[in-house]
């Protein structure tokens, strides 16, 4: 049995046969096909952008009411605190003061703690939307990278969302290969920005729960403040009675 030839054995192995292609193609058709997958980049960037943008701005105005709340409710517990201190007999509120005022110290801590709480996931969620934003304008980079060396059709380029091969100008199927790459991002790049911009959404509306946690944490803080503040009271009655 005689040995294949290159051509048969392309075509047993399924390699397609882009020489042809290469002779039709023209710069101007891959430069037609990088403006589709610059449009769809910019379409696909654009949703991406403004669906983390609003998580982002969801979040944000979580936080603000958030706050707002952590220094009321903080500001009403700590008007309590001083009301019960103001209603001690003066050698029992200076024990509570000489003890270092547990109940209100460990209010302004809660308080503090609280507020850096909301503002720490904040700070994640804008960490995790500048992420995205990276990622697409990595995207737009390659397209314009791509652009760039279509002139001599030598296409290197590796995106942050996806590898394309090397191509040599000295290639009679340069141009055919370009194309195909190009069609193919086409398709994967505006998958994976949304999906890249779902995650990011994902991530921002846990941290949004989290968030809340912060206040019921404030909360059960008050609480421990607060019986604080009755212990070193009774702690000091009692010594008071010892003596």
């Amino acid at each position: 049995m005689s040995g294949l030839n290159s051509d048969e054995m392309k075509q047993l192995l399924g390699v397609p046969d882009v020489s042809n292609l290469g002779n039709s193609l023209s710069n101007g058709t891959v430069e037609s096909a990088l403006d589709n997958l610059q449009s769809k980049v910019n379409d696909a960037a654009k949703r991406a952008n403004d669906t983390t943008n609003s998580a982002l701005s969801g979040l944000q105005s979580v936080g603000n009411t958030l706050s707002n709340e952590i220094n009321k409710v903080s500001k009403s517990a700590e008007a309590q605190v001083n009301s019960t201190m103001k209603g001690l007999s003066s050698d029992i509120r200076d024990c509570v003061n000489q003890n270092g005022n547990p109940g209100s110290a460990a209010l302004k801590t809660a308080k503090t703690s609280a507020q850096k709480c909301v503002q720490d996931k904040i700070d994640e969620a804008k960490s995790i939307i500048n992420g995205t934003r990276n990622d697409i304008q990595q995207a737009k980079l390659g397209v314009d990278y791509l652009r760039g060396n279509l002139s001599n059709c030598h296409l290197n380029v590796s995106m942050n969302l996806a590898s394309l091969p090397t191509f040599n100008a000295s290639q009679p199927a340069c141009l055919a290969s370009a194309l195909l790459s190009v069609q193919s991002e086409t398709l994967l790049i505006p998958l994976s920005l949304a999906s890249h911009g779902a995650q990011a959404v994902g991530l921002v509306q846990g941290l949004q729960g989290y968030a809340m946690k912060c206040m019921a944490n404030l909360m059960e803080e008050i609480a421990k403040a607060t019986l604080s503040t009755s212990l070193s009271v009774a702690k000091c009655y009692a010594d008071k009675q010892s003596q």
